[in-house]
């Protein structure tokens, strides 16, 4: 039994990130795949603090995507006779700084469990929290009929150390599923730290819901960027440069099509803020499908502004002519954990 589908990690991503100066940065994802080591049954990788025992199983070598920015750290599969005690578990890492406006965990699985009924799968069980070796989680699970045998495959997502850390899970039954994930894998991290948010942030712009009900996408229409509008949104973007205040952008884009701003993001053991600052990310779609915010096939153009209101990183989807601005690593904070 393989694990399907285990690469559709590319959505919307709401950039919290570091919470303190001085703490280590973020390795990429070559460094991350190079911590794991597999030793009889067992595999280890010490950036995440991960221990992964399969029972009855044998490891199928992972890998990093082409895009650079996600792996398939290490499967097992246990391919035995009994329908009910084969299985497969992969550990699944995507870097936060490549994901544009994915907003909490629960947020990312939702997508990609929208994602997985979109390719014909049935959802069993929506998102809600589980907690495994003491970290937090937030699962899904799938049902799934493949040549009239039904089986069951689980998503169980948290950020932690710069990237999504994602188990996919196989199995016979729902109830083996978390047997499995609560018994074979182990954490040895501290609880990530209490974040509180700080500010209201309402601005002038549309929030997505508002400019969703403005197009034809409620009706199951795609929405389609006017060609006047997607020539000068593509055409005006290499003129971007960081700093620039959104009114510069303006002058060059046009408004955006919606906003999502943020409040500032601390630890909770910090001194609240004198003053409210708050950070924004501005979209402008050229082409959509479903209402799905964060939907990797997407068409659009992703901007990011700090507190002090300037541009901090500008990120293309879809759009393979388009060359990313700045770093999300950068300008990052807090991020929600469900």
């Amino acid at each position: 039994m393989r694990v399907a589908n285990l690469m559709v990690l590319s959505f919307f991503l709401v950039i919290f990130g570091t919470a303190a100066k001085g703490q280590t940065s973020t390795k990429d994802i070559s460094a991350v795949f190079a911590e794991g080591k597999v030793s009889g049954n067992e595999y280890k990788n010490d950036y995440f603090g991960l221990t992964l025992t399969p029972a009855g199983a044998q490891f199928v070598e992972g890998f990093i995507s082409s895009a650079g920015t996600r792996a398939r750290l290490i499967e097992a599969d246990a391919n035995v006779k009994n329908w009910e005690d084969r299985y497969s578990i992969a550990v699944l890492a995507d870097a936060l700084s490549a994901n544009p406006l994915v907003q909490s965990p629960a947020h990312y699985a939702r997508s990609l469990r929208h994602q997985l009924e979109r390719e014909g799968m049935t959802t069993a069980q929506e998102e809600s929290p589980i907690e495994i070796s003491g970290l937090p989680f937030v699962q899904a699970a799938m049902k799934v009929t493949e040549q009239g045998q039904t089986h069951y495959q689980g998503m169980y997502t948290t950020f932690l150390n710069g990237y999504i850390l994602s188990l996919q899970v196989e199995a016979a039954t729902p109830e083996r599923l978390k047997q499995i994930v609560l018994s074979m894998v182990k954490f040895n991290v501290p609880p990530p730290p209490a974040v509180v948010f700080y500010g209201k942030c309402a601005n002038e712009l549309p929030s997505y819901p508002q400019w969703f009900q403005q197009t034809r996408l409620p009706y199951s229409e795609p929405y389609l960027a006017p060609d006047a509008r997607k020539q000068e949104i593509l055409e005006q973007y290499p003129r971007l440069r960081l700093q620039m205040s959104l009114e510069e952008v303006e002058r060059l884009l046009g408004k955006p099509d919606f906003s999502v701003p943020h409040p500032a993001a601390r630890l909770a053991t910090t001194p609240e803020p004198a003053e409210e600052k708050c950070s924004n990310q501005v979209a402008y779609v050229v082409k959509k499908n479903n209402e799905n915010m964060a939907d990797m096939d997407d068409v659009a153009i992703y901007l990011f502004f700090s507190a002090d209101g300037r541009l901090s990183w500008a990120t293309p989807q879809n759009l393979p002519n388009l060359k990313q601005l700045g770093s999300a690593i950068e300008e990052s904070a807090p991020r929600t954990s469900n």
